[in-house]
């Protein structure tokens, strides 16, 4: 999964997912972005930024690959 993080506060902050792969970005400066690839295993997952709880977690759901479709014609 990729993530594209911009920090609309005054306060430098850290975008962490939590949950059965962990991951973090390093801290984004005010009015800054940032990007986060990462591979997330089937969970739940937390997602946060910011230290004081502000703004509240959101919850994120990974669920089972879906199967290709590649090389198959699509038909309405």
């Amino acid at each position: 999964m990729n993530f594209t993080i911009s920090n609309q506060s005054a306060d430098a902050v850290r975008f962490v997912i939590s949950g059965p792969t962990d991951n973090a970005t390093a801290e984004i400066a005010p009015g800054m972005t940032a990007n986060l690839k990462t591979s997330l295993e089937q969970g739940s997952y937390e997602v946060t930024a910011g230290d004081d709880g502000r703004p509240r977690p959101a919850a994120l759901e990974v669920g089972p690959e879906r199967p290709s479709s590649q090389n198959e014609l699509l038909l309405p």
